[in-house]
């Protein structure tokens, strides 16, 4: 991937990105798996701070539960179409 090049269909917003996360912990809780997980970057700013900004990716940082998550943010990311790297882990 380029700087620059988006890996989502659009930027998204603080909105989106909280049906995102709740559509995370929904597949999570139907694997019986949890996650332990650090957003960082844009994504933290919009949902924390400024309900305009917007982002191409999430950044994060997974701390346990990881392997169960990366198949939860796969099965996300194919239901939306999302490109491998959407939900960016710093590992």
């Amino acid at each position: 991937m380029h700087e620059g090049e988006s890996v989502l269909t659009g930027p998204l917003g603080r909105e989106e990105l909280i049906e995102l996360f709740e559509e995370l912990s929904s597949e999570l809780a139907r694997r019986g798996a949890r996650a332990h997980v650090y957003v960082f970057g844009g994504a933290a700013m919009s949902v924390a701070f400024d309900r305009r900004r917007t982002t191409v990716d999430i950044d994060v940082r997974v701390d346990s539960g990881r392997e169960k998550l990366m198949e939860a943010v796969e099965a996300v990311g194919r239901r939306h179409g999302f490109e491998a790297g959407w939900f960016s882990d710093e590992r």
